[in-house]
This record gives C-alpha cells, sequence and structure tokens, in this order.
C-alpha cells in the first residue's frame, strides 16, 4: 500500500477509566492517545434483530502505518463512527502496515 492510498483519518483510542451507571454497571471512558491516516475498506455486512430494534453489524479491514501499541483492547473512531477491534495483522511481518479487522456496530 502507499502513503497516498491512506486518506481517512482516525483516533486510536484505550480506556483510560471506568465509571459506574446507576444500574451499577461498569461504562468505559475513552481516550484518544494517537491520530493516524488510514485507508477504511468495508469487506462485509450483516444484519440481526435484537428484541424490538435492528443491529447491523459491518467488518472493515482499516490499513494504518505500524503500531506497536494497538490492541485488540482499544477502538478506532472515524468521525462519529466506532469500530470495535477483532483482530490485528502485521503485514508480511515487515513492522510497516497493519490491517486491523475491525467491526463497526450499527443500531
Amino acid at each position: 500500500m502507499r502513503a497516498g492510498q491512506l486518506h481517512h483519518r482516525i483516533y486510536l483510542q484505550s480506556v483510560s477509566a471506568y465509571t459506574k451507571n446507576k444500574a451499577g454497571e461498569k461504562i468505559p471512558t475513552w481516550t484518544t492517545y494517537d491520530t493516524v491516516w488510514a485507508n477504511i475498506n468495508p469487506v462485509a455486512g450483516d444484519e440481526t434483530m435484537r428484541g424490538v430494534s435492528s443491529e447491523s453489524e459491518v467488518t472493515h479491514d482499516i490499513t494504518i502505518r505500524y503500531q506497536s501499541s494497538l490492541s485488540p483492547k482499544d477502538r478506532i473512531l472515524f468521525g462519529t463512527r466506532v469500530f470495535t477491534i477483532a483482530n490485528i495483522l502485521n503485514k508480511r511481518e515487515y513492522g510497516v502496515w497493519m490491517v486491523v479487522k475491525c467491526n463497526e456496530v450499527v443500531t
């Protein structure tokens, strides 16, 4: 991949703290630790019914320059869209490019 193909500005975020809501559930607080250029490629989609609402899950491949700090516990923010990380592949094991397999849940 060439650097010119990285035309989306994304934010890498990790959990900085947890708070509790009124029901006592732990709610994560996300903090941006890096801003990078990326290529976002949708590769699949699926729609499921959860009770009375419909949820769509779209799977994406997000290619970025190698980031040693990125982990599956983190997430990616692109505008108002949130991507959870399913897997991280070090492209050709060179430590130059990463393909991040992500899921976007739209409710």
